[in-house]
């Protein structure tokens, strides 16, 4: 059976922080995790809002569904996009008089974590005009093809009735248009037969069994919805920590974090979205710490103007702080301004450093976790000069710290919190502690620190003072 999950990570502008790049894909069984992260709607920002909606003129949602917003940032599997087709076929068939002409008539339950289609019978409002038309297979090749150019993660060794499929219809975004009774033909698509509801089923379903043999497409689970929890695992390495009884999915499932670096699973689909809609100069980019990419000091300078920026929004200051002072080395004494921008430079090379904003993107954290990263913020704080503040997480990158015991020869790892080396200012120490205690509480909050204290606790490693 075939699972993938994904997700990475670019920062936005809502109250919370979700999935803002995602694979999408089935599994098996539901994942434990789903509704304690508050169902698809919550979790995964390819749910659109209803303000999404609005914009884009499109009618309320279905009672408890939402659409998802395909595009760049949103992919989908093989799987996921033939479990969609079918189960539109299936309520086609049920529904002689439902007709599908745009992907936004497409919703999903967003509080199941099975994936459930429900339609729009009311396909009138998402046509702006008529123009030419076609029988109901037509239309609904019409919205396959154009759910295609969303299928990611397709395999060489995915089945050939698969790649078919995919081929056909993400290399057409439109079918043969033809009159309201007459069978849509599309030899633009590679077929000699006659286009029918029967036909595309008859495709889609041999397609589905061969790439998941022995299982049903209305009984797949959503896959690629889920912000693990990060905690210490019991060697007291940074690692996903499990925290809920049941079955999780892979991506929940107890594992050690060895670097920083996005997942490969979905470094493609981070590609594709940062070439869309590119990123934020001071985020962490793939090529940083190589040759042909930035050095850490180039990173600095590009997380300075995004912290002035930042600063004046809030009618704040700024002052430079020496980059001896931006982190504290686990279990050594703070390093010199010359060596802490070696020490840096070394560990963006091995792809241990990352920006706070876009970790929460890929996890949420443990109490532990965090409070050690608060303990650590307030540190720098004090170090920084009078008046300093945190209210952006422009200001703030992690890094990822590890270290071997001599004598056992195990590995144990720890998040350090680095300042970048422009820091907030403000002109009162009331206004100081006022601004770095609205950031702290929805970093919290972002980081899922406000869940049941029971939830985090659960399965939690003893916590040793060095790792405090």
């Amino acid at each position: 059976m075939r699972s993938i999950r994904g997700s990475s990570v670019v920062e936005g502008s809502s109250l919370a922080v979700v999935l803002s790049v995602s694979l999408l894909g089935t599994g098996d069984s539901a994942c434990g995790s789903f509704d304690s992260q508050g169902g698809l709607v919550v979790s995964c920002s390819a749910a659109r809002t209803p303000r999404q909606d609005e914009a884009l003129r499109l009618p309320k949602p279905l009672k408890d569904c939402v659409r998802l917003d395909w595009s760049s940032e949103h992919r989908m599997t093989p799987d996921l996009f033939l479990s969609i087709g079918l189960q539109c076929l299936a309520k086609m068939k049920e529904d002689k008089d439902l007709r599908l002409r745009s992907v936004e008539q497409i919703q999903f339950n967003k509080k199941s974590a099975k994936i459930l289609v429900e339609i729009d019978r009311d396909h009138e409002k998402y046509t702006a005009e008529e123009g030419v038309a076609m029988n109901w297979a037509g239309q609904l090749e019409q919205v396959l093809s154009k759910l295609a150019t969303y299928v990611t993660c397709v395999s060489e060794n995915d089945p050939a009735e698969v790649t078919a499929v995919l081929k056909r219809y993400a290399q057409s975004t439109t079918v043969d248009l033809v009159t309201l009774d007459t069978p849509v033909t599309t030899n633009s698509l590679g077929l000699d037969r006659k286009r029918t509801l029967a036909v595309i089923e008859e495709e889609l379903l041999d397609a589905y069994n061969k790439l998941q043999p022995g299982t049903k497409f209305s009984d797949r689970h959503w896959r690629g919805v889920c912000r693990p929890r990060l905690g210490l695992n019991a060697q007291h390495q940074v690692a996903v920590v499990s925290w809920l009884s049941g079955f999780v999915c892979p991506e929940c499932r107890p594992q050690d974090l060895k670097d920083l670096r996005y997942p490969t699973r979905i470094q493609d689909v981070a590609a594709l979205a940062a070439a869309s809609d590119g990123a934020a100069v001071g985020r962490i980019k793939e090529s940083d710490g190589t040759g042909s990419g930035r050095d850490w000091q180039r990173v600095a300078d590009a997380a300075a103007e995004e912290v002035r920026k930042d600063a004046d929004a809030q009618g704040l200051g700024t002052q430079h702080i020496p980059l001896g002072i931006t982190w504290q080395p686990w279990k050594e004494k703070c390093v010199s301004n010359e060596n802490a921008g070696l020490v840096l430079q070394d560990r963006l090379e091995r792809g241990c450093i990352m920006r706070l904003y876009d970790l929460l993107k890929l996890y949420r954290l443990s109490h532990q976790v965090t409070d050690s990263l608060l303990r650590q913020l307030k540190s720098r704080l004090g170090d920084a000069g009078k008046y300093c503040c945190v209210g952006s997480y422009s200001q703030l990158y992690v890094i990822l710290e590890q270290r071997v015991n001599i004598a056992t020869e195990e590995t144990s790892s720890k998040l350090l919190l680095l300042l970048a080396p422009e820091c907030m200012r403000a002109t009162t120490k009331e206004r100081a502690a006022e601004v770095t205690q609205q950031f702290i509480k929805r970093f919290k909050r972002d980081a899922g620190y406000d869940a049941p204290r029971s939830e985090s606790q659960l399965h939690a490693s003893v916590i040793p003072p060095f790792m405090a």
